[in-house]
């Protein structure tokens, strides 16, 4: 988890020692400041992107940044590449004309390792300082023994960067390496350009090692995905690695608990249909769905209009990393609320933390043998539970695709005999045995927080004009 503005200071031993500020992740010690400490370079992801102030301490030590960014604005703000003193921005792929880019990645290059961060903060001084977070990050060393990689890190790592760039992205790289200005060295062949060519600094990532990689990676990207390609990403990736590990069983008891911050125009079908993919039950030529009469549970978690004005009213700060949108929930007769459930921090980090929202995305797949929550499986990331996130899979005779609108970046963790899923499941704020919403009950929908600021504001005009009238 981030160190929010509001925690106590971190004191050594503390409920709050375990936090990090982001400027931590760019030394080599977590806990050293000096400039010698500091990475060599960085390559950077973002859907909402703010360099500054967050990222200043780089610039000022002249640290070689390049980040890749979902696009704002128009005319030069979609250009492919964008060169900037302080920084190089690269701006992804769109290959079906909507969608975004949301992943958060951190590639952190120092002289004998590249750490590797995946998170679901923006570069963005709010999502750090305010924003409850999760934070996973690993150090690899260089590969100097030439060892073979025996896991798909590496693999999955140079697809999804790959995936982000096309040919004008690389024909404006080829136009800059010309500039004197460029300190870099690029392919004459537009064939043999790759993203990490774009990276200032450099960075290849195949002089790491990533045998020792603790997790597994869940990568989505914009596009139509072939069917023999479809369980490299998203939904389809998740439930394959599930069902490559012998060690994680769902049952019809267990729960799959999912917590984010926006959800999509969901459909009662797409959260079946999720469920029983994860499980294993949709059949493999996915040409028909198997009768079901029992499957796990799936509980969605997001706070509601309640408990955000509590949030508000202690810590006077807005709330705009929820994304609830009103005609899905108060005009859609089939929107499935029946599965929500309320947002709440556990008892010992109150009342610190539950003065500032979450923009936290996780997954809890529980073993569904005890009373007590024993998780078998673990997501963080980026991934909001939407068909544009995770995809959405769409079988004829004549083919079986899966479309996503979004890039998206997540780790999964399964069980290991160092205890992992236990201490990740324990870093968690928020409760994972929620309570159900009630009829009563609203969702925080930003719509209403529109509408009663401007129901506030007619009533104080309403209030000045009486006062006016009064005085004549």
């Amino acid at each position: 988890m981030n160190q929010l503005d509001t925690y106590p200071p971190l004191d050594e031993g503390s409920t709050f020692s375990k936090f990090l500020y982001i400027e931590q992740l760019f030394h080599k010690n977590l806990n050293a400041k000096d400039k010698e400490s500091m990475c060599e370079n960085v390559l950077l992801t973002s859907y909402v992107c703010k360099e500054r102030p967050l990222l200043n301490h780089l610039f000022k030590a002249k640290v070689p940044c390049t980040i890749i960014k979902e696009p704002r604005g128009k005319g030069k703000g979609r250009d492919p590449v964008q060169e900037f003193k302080h920084c190089r921005f690269i701006i992804p792929l769109n290959r079906i004309g909507f969608g975004c880019f949301h992943p958060k990645i951190m590639f952190i290059r120092f002289e004998n390792s590249l750490r590797l961060v995946i998170s679901s903060a923006n570069l963005y001084e709010v999502d750090w300082a305010q924003l409850g977070q999760v934070i996973w990050f690993q150090d690899f060393p260089r590969n100097v023994d030439d060892n073979a990689q025996e896991n798909d890190t590496l693999e999955v790592l140079e697809s999804f960067l790959e995936s982000c760039v096309d040919e004008d992205s690389k024909e404006m790289l080829m136009d800059l390496s010309t500039k004197q200005y460029q300190e870099f060295e690029c392919p004459t062949n537009i064939e043999d350009i790759k993203i990490t060519h774009f990276v200032r600094g450099g960075l290849n990532l195949s002089d790491y090692d990533f045998n020792s990689c603790s997790v597994r990676f869940i990568p989505s990207i914009n596009g139509q995905i072939k069917s023999d390609e479809k369980e490299k990403y998203g939904l389809y990736r998740f439930a394959d690695l599930i069902s490559q590990n012998e060690s994680v069983n769902i049952k019809d008891t267990s729960k799959i608990i999912y917590q984010c911050t926006s959800y999509g125009n969901l459909k009662k079908e797409y959260l079946d249909k999720y469920v029983d993919t994860l499980t294993g039950m949709i059949d493999t030529d996915g040409l028909s769905l198997p009768e079901v009469t029992e499957r796990p549970e799936l509980k969605l978690i997001y706070p509601t209009q309640d408990y955000v004005d509590k949030i508000k009213e202690k810590n006077k700060r807005e709330v705009n990393c929820l994304k609830m949108n009103e005609k899905k929930w108060v005009n859609n007769p089939e929107y499935p609320k029946e599965m929500f459930y309320k947002f709440d921090v556990l008892d010992q980090y109150k009342p610190d933390h539950d003065l500032n929202p979450h923009h936290t995305k996780a997954i809890v797949i529980t073993d569904g043998e005890s009373d007590d929550i024993k998780p078998i499986c673990i997501y963080i990331g980026s991934h909001n539970m939407s068909a544009g996130a995770w995809g959405t899979r769409t079988v004829t005779q004549e083919s079986d695709d899966v479309q996503m609108t979004n890039y998206e970046f997540g780790v999964v963790f399964f069980p290991d005999e160092d205890g992992t899923l236990d201490r990740v499941y324990n870093s968690f704020m928020h409760s994972c045995t929620p309570e159900k919403y009630s009829e009563d009950d609203m969702p925080y929908i930003i719509q209403h927080k529109l509408r009663k600021s401007q129901i506030e504001k007619s009533k104080k005009q309403e209030q000045e004009e009486a006062k006016q009238t009064e005085a004549c």
